[in-house]
C-alpha cells in the first residue's frame, strides 16, 4: 500500500474519530484536514463555534481565508452544487498548503468534490460516513490501490 495513501487514511480516521471533520468548512473538510496535518496546524473553535486552524488567519467569509480554498472549493446548498477553481491563486500560502499534502492540485480537487457531494442519507453522521467512503474510492483510484486494501481502509471508519 502506498505510504501517502496510508498517511492520508490515518489523517482522515483521526479527524473522523476526533470530530475535526466537517462538511462545508474549508479548515475541517477532508482536504482541510489533510492540509492541516501536513502543515502541522492544530484546531481551535472560532467565536462562531466553527473549527479553525490555531494561529492562522481567519476571516468570517465563505472560504474563511484558508489559502488552499482560494484556489478551489465545492459548495453544496440543498441540491445545488457549485465548484470554484482559479489556477491564478495557486501561489504563496495556497501553493504551500496544497503542495504539503503530496497530492496534485487536480487530485485534491477530486477529493474535495467527493467529500462535499456525498449523499446526505439519514442525517449528519451518515453524510460524513458517505463522504469518507467516496474519498476513499477517489484515493484508491489515485494510488491504484486494490479492492481488498480499499475495503480494509474503509473498515477503519467505525466508531467504537
Amino acid at each position: 500500500m502506498s505510504a501517502t495513501f496510508q498517511n492520508t487514511v490515518d489523517i482522515l480516521v483521526k479527524a473522523y474519530l476526533n470530530d475535526t471533520l466537517k462538511h462545508q468548512n474549508c479548515h475541517a473538510c477532508a482536504v482541510g484536514n489533510i492540509v492541516a496535518c501536513n502543515m502541522g496546524f492544530e484546531y481551535v473553535k472560532a467565536v462562531d463555534g466553527d473549527l479553525i486552524w490555531k494561529n492562522q488567519p481567519y476571516h468570517a467569509s465563505w472560504a474563511k481565508n484558508t489559502g488552499w480554498s482560494n484556489v478551489f472549493s465545492t459548495c453544496v446548498m440543498g441540491r445545488s452544487v457549485s465548484k470554484f477553481f482559479t489556477k491564478e491563486e495557486y501561489t504563496g500560502v495556497a501553493k504551500e498548503q496544497i503542495d504539503s499534502t503530496g497530492y496534485s492540485l487536480e487530485d485534491l480537487m477530486k477529493i474535495e468534490y467527493a467529500f462535499e457531494t456525498a449523499e446526505f442519507g439519514g442525517g449528519l453522521d451518515e453524510y460524513m460516513f458517505n463522504g469518507l467512503m467516496k474519498v476513499l474510492d477517489v484515493l484508491a483510484d489515485i494510488h491504484g490501490i486494490s479492492l481488498e486494501s480499499k475495503e480494509s481502509a474503509k473498515a477503519l471508519f467505525v466508531k467504537a
